[in-house]
C-alpha cells in the first residue's frame, strides 16, 4: 500500500466535503420549490433553535462515545463497551426527552415572540425530531468507535490496527 501524502489528503478531503455541500444545496433547493416561499421562510427561521436544541440534547456525546468506544476496543474490554454504550444511550433520552418537553413547553411563547405565530406547529414538529436524531447520532458515534479511523500503518511496521473482537 502507497504512502498517503499530504496532498493527497487534501484532495480527498476536498472532494468530499463539495460534494457534500452540493448535496445540502439540492435538498435545500427540494425543500424551497416544495414548501413555496412562506414555507421556506418558516423553515429557514426554525432551523436555528432546532439546532440549538439538538446541541443542547447531545452535549458532543457521539463524539465522546467514539473516543470511549475506541480506547475499550483497543484495550480489548466489551463490557466497558457495552456500559458506555448503555449509559450514552439512556443520557441522551432522558435528556432529549427533557429538552422537548421544555421546548414543547415553550414552544407558543418561542413562536409568539421569536417566530412567525405560523411557525409554532412546524417548530414542534422540528421538536419531535430531537429524540431520533440524538439516538441514531450516538449510534452513529458507536459505529464511528469501532471503526479504525486513523492512518494504516507502512507495511513491514510491528504496529497492527486494532480490530473489533
Amino acid at each position: 500500500m502507497a504512502k498517503q501524502s499530504f496532498m493527497h489528503g487534501a484532495i480527498v478531503l476536498a472532494a468530499a466535503g463539495g460534494t457534500t455541500k452540493m448535496m445540502g444545496m439540492m435538498i435545500q433547493v427540494v425543500i424551497a420549490r416544495e414548501l413555496g416561499a412562506q414555507g421556506f421562510g418558516l423553515f429557514q427561521t426554525i432551523n436555528p433553535i432546532f439546532f440549538m436544541l439538538l446541541t443542547i440534547s447531545t452535549l458532543a456525546l457521539p463524539a465522546a462515545l467514539s473516543k470511549v468506544i475506541a480506547e475499550n476496543l483497543a484495550l480489548g474490554n466489551a463490557a466497558k463497551v457495552r456500559r458506555a454504550l448503555w449509559v450514552a444511550h439512556i443520557t441522551v433520552v432522558v435528556l432529549s426527552l427533557t429538552v422537548c418537553l421544555g421546548a414543547i413547553a415553550f414552544a407558543p411563547e418561542i413562536s409568539n415572540r421569536w417566530l412567525d405565530p405560523r411557525g409554532f406547529l412546524p417548530l414542534v414538529g422540528a421538536i419531535l425530531r430531537i429524540p431520533v436524531v440524538c439516538l441514531s447520532s450516538i449510534m452513529s458515534g458507536y459505529y464511528m468507535g469501532t471503526q479504525n479511523q486513523g492512518p494504516r500503518p507502512p507495511p513491514g511496521s510491528s504496529r497492527q490496527p486494532c480490530a473489533p473482537s
